[in-house]
């Protein structure tokens, strides 16, 4: 199988495409919010007994959550879990009280085993202490991130665990007996002392340099770390996880990878720096694309990524899956639809099922779904089959990088399994509630339209004979794409070489835009009004909250960005000053409240180009 990884940096996002035969396997998407793996010095904030949990401020939105099985020695916690998972023993029935002795002398019966068992929250932690953490689970939905004291640090080969470990650990995907006990044999000597360790799948076949070069970076790592640790103030970052490139190179690259292929210079030479540090023989690997066709596009994964944020899939067979993600779990339904598989209706449900079985496992790891799965396969009645199905599945799921548990069938024909999730899936990222259906159903985020945005203008810049373009878009849109007082703007004017020129439209869908191609001073006459100094009188229907913070009123679908201090509830809006104009949009000062209207202000935030 070729194996590809392509690499796409913007200002705004950075996507990695895992392509399979040229087919996308997986896509991660980082936009600057990631905290899974982070390492921060938290403060207890509450201890919560009921919930044998505590809440530690670590300085983000949300207090994180932290369990005392996260808590307490990592060697005590493996023992509960195991205990735990293979039952507890029954307790020994109550002996009469006396003489500790067996009949005639003989010895009394052994006392039962200790079970280990774990402590109350509150002996181990209390609040306003401080505590090193790791997030093990980035926030989701309403919840805050889950954190632990149980750090890990990844390499490429290994993983290191220095504080409440000392155990020694190698991948069960390495099978070969022979390799273990190489491999275990090298980092014997390695390990560092009062610390654990974990040998990952990719060091299989290494050298003991390879390990070595490996181990140390680690070390130092921790070291560094800990180092920090003893100078911040919680709550406060202490160290932080590599970006999304860089936990690929480290997680995904090796010798089965044909090629990293990237589209940003900075990146790409991060990428060869590290390499060149810690897997010299891989640098030959990475490439930088300099095409003028956009990285995506050229490698035929943007079709593939639109695909996997719609709800159905269907399948060669002409059946379909469809994927709904909830709060608490992900259901997955299987239909035949108009499938042609098979000849008996019998064969015709099992091969669709089997096809079905297939794609779930692919969509699975290519919209990052984690948590508990449910999936509702089409009845089948021969037991044969459905032993084949759930075979199929978890075979499907051994390519997985994620750990997947298929848990059984249960009587009503759903099979229930469990991906394990780290932070937010695909649809969660590119996706916010729509604004215009209370949450009910779903639309592009303004980032996720800017990106679209974007990507257009490149295009059409390279082939306008026009000196300037001007896009009309939904206010938070439009907004998004200027930036901080229209700072965004000017930055994508440089890299477009164009005069850009962006106006607000209040009555359009946020997801619909449209990009005009015109002379300098045929869109600039539309704007003269923006004079420095002029004043206007801005009505409370006119003030936008941005995303980025600060406030800014649309007149004329012209956006005047405002002082972040305003009195937004001004019964009749304020009186503004502005001070200067960028393009089509301005900034100004407030003045003092508006004196109330003459006559009714039919002026909306779209202005005269309310539609498109």
């Amino acid at each position: 199988m070729k194996t590809e990884i392509v690499v796409n940096v913007t200002s705004r996002e950075t996507r990695v495409a895992i392509l399979e035969d040229g087919q996308l396997a997986e896509l991660k998407i980082e936009r600057g919010s990631e905290i899974t793996g982070n390492v921060y010095m938290g403060k207890v904030e509450r201890v919560v007994p009921g919930l044998d949990a505590a809440f530690v401020d670590i300085g983000v939105d949300r207090n994180a959550f932290l369990y005392v099985a996260d808590a307490v020695d990592e060697e005590l916690a493996e023992k509960v879990w195991q205990n735990n998972r293979n039952g507890k023993p029954e307790p020994p029935a109550p002996q009469p009280r006396g003489r500790r002795r067996g009949r005639r002398g003989q010895p009394a019966a052994k006392a039962e085993p200790e079970v280990p068992t774990l402590p109350p929250i509150g002996k181990v932690l209390k609040g306003g202490q401080q505590v090193l953490v790791q997030v093990s689970k980035g926030p989701i939905g309403t919840k805050g991130a889950r954190v632990t004291t149980h750090l890990s640090l990844p390499g490429k080969y290994s993983v290191l665990m220095p504080q409440g470990s000392t155990k020694l650990g190698i991948s069960k995907k390495i099978e070969s007996e022979k390799e273990r006990l190489r491999l275990r044999k090298i980092v014997e000597k390695l390990k560092p002392k009062e610390m654990g360790l974990i040998i990952r799948t990719q060091a299989e076949g290494m050298t003991q340099r390879d390990l070595t070069r490996d181990i140390r970076y680690l070390e130092r790592t921790w070291h560094k770390l800990r180092r920090t640790a003893e100078k911040v103030t919680p709550p406060a970052l202490v160290h932080e996880e590599p970006g999304l490139s860089h936990e690929i190179l480290r997680d995904v690259f090796s010798e089965d990878v044909e090629s990293f292929i990237i589209d940003d210079k900075r990146t790409y030479d991060q990428v060869v720096e590290f390499l060149a540090i810690m897997a010299p023989k891989l640098r030959k690997r990475v490439q930088l694309f300099e095409g003028d066709e956009a990285i995506f596009e050229k490698y035929g994964i943007e079709g593939q990524y639109q695909n996997a944020l719609k709800r159905e899939v269907p399948l060669k067979s002409g059946g379909a899956i469809v994927i709904d993600p909830t709060e608490a779990l992900t259901a997955i339904d299987v239909n035949s639809g108009k499938s042609t598989a098979g000849g008996s209706l019998d064969d015709m449900v099992l091969q669709t099922n089997l096809q079905a079985a297939d794609e779930i496992c692919r969509q699975l790891r290519l919209r990052d779904i984690g948590g508990i799965i449910v999936i509702d396969f089409i009845d089948m009645e021969v037991a044969s089959h459905k032993r084949q199905v759930t075979e199929a599945l978890k075979g499907n799921l051994k390519q997985d990088r994620m750990k997947t548990r298929v848990v059984h069938l249960t009587p009503l024909g759903l099979i229930e399994m469990t991906r394990k999730r780290t932070g937010e899936n695909l649809q969660s990222k590119v996706y916010v509630d729509c604004p215009t259906c209370d949450g009910r159903g779903r639309v592009l985020g303004p980032d996720s339209v800017c990106i679209n945005v974007e990507a257009e203008l490149q295009r059409l810049a390279k082939t306008s004979k026009f000196k300037a373009l001007r896009v009309i878009a939904h206010p938070s849109v439009a907004l998004t794409l200027l930036g901080h007082e229209g700072q965004m703007g000017e930055q994508l004017e440089e890299e477009l070489g164009k005069q850009l020129f962006v106006h607000c439209a209040n009555r359009v869908h946020p997801e619909t835009y449209r990009i005009e191609e015109g002379a300098v001073k045929q869109f600039s006459r539309d704007y003269d009004f923006l004079q420095p100094k002029k004043r206007m009188i801005v009505r409370p229907h006119q003030l936008l909250h941005t995303a980025i913070g600060g406030w800014a009123a649309v007149v004329s679908g012209s956006p005047i960005y405002l002082p972040e201090d305003i009195d937004e509830k001004a019964k009749h809006g304020l009186e503004v000053r502005l001070t200067r104009r960028r393009r089509s949009s301005a900034t100004a000062v407030v003045e003092g409240p508006a004196p109330a209207p003459k006559e009714t202000d039919d002026d909306d935030l779209g202005g005269a180009r309310g539609d498109l």
